[in-house]
C-alpha cells in the first residue's frame, strides 16, 4: 500500500473505494453518465474512485461536446464548484448547477 500511495485496498475489487451511500458506507466505485436530451442517449461517461462528484462533469462536458458540439450542461449540486463553472464557461458551455448550499432554500 505504501508503493501504490494507497489508504485502502478491496480484496473483491482493488479499484474501488470505501464511500458514503444512502445506505451508509460501503466500497463502490462513482459513475457518472451524460446523457442528450432529445431521445435520451448516453453519450460520455466516467467511472472513478472519487468519493465526490466534484470532478467528473468536466470530463463529461468535454466527451459530450466533442460529439454533440455545442451543449448546455444541468447537473445536480454535487458538481458544483467555482472551478467547474469557470472549466465549463472557458469551453463556451451554458452550465445550470445548483449551488452546493445545505439546507432548504429561504
Amino acid at each position: 500500500m505504501n508503493r501504490a500511495g494507497a489508504t485502502e485496498v478491496s480484496p473483491t475489487d482493488p479499484e474501488a473505494r470505501q464511500m458514503m451511500t444512502r445506505h451508509g458506507v460501503d466500497v463502490c466505485c462513482n459513475c457518472h453518465v451524460a446523457v442528450e436530451a432529445g431521445n435520451h442517449f448516453i453519450v460520455s461517461y466516467t467511472v472513478d474512485d472519487d468519493a465526490n462528484d466534484y470532478g467528473s462533469v468536466v470530463p463529461l462536458a468535454r466527451g459530450s461536446k466533442g460529439l454533440l458540439g455545442e451543449i448546455e450542461i444541468s447537473a445536480d449540486r454535487g458538481h458544483f464548484s467555482l472551478q467547474n463553472l469557470k472549466a465549463l464557461s472557458e469551453l463556451g458551455m451554458k452550465a445550470y448547477i445548483p449551488s452546493a448550499r445545505r439546507g432548504r432554500p429561504d
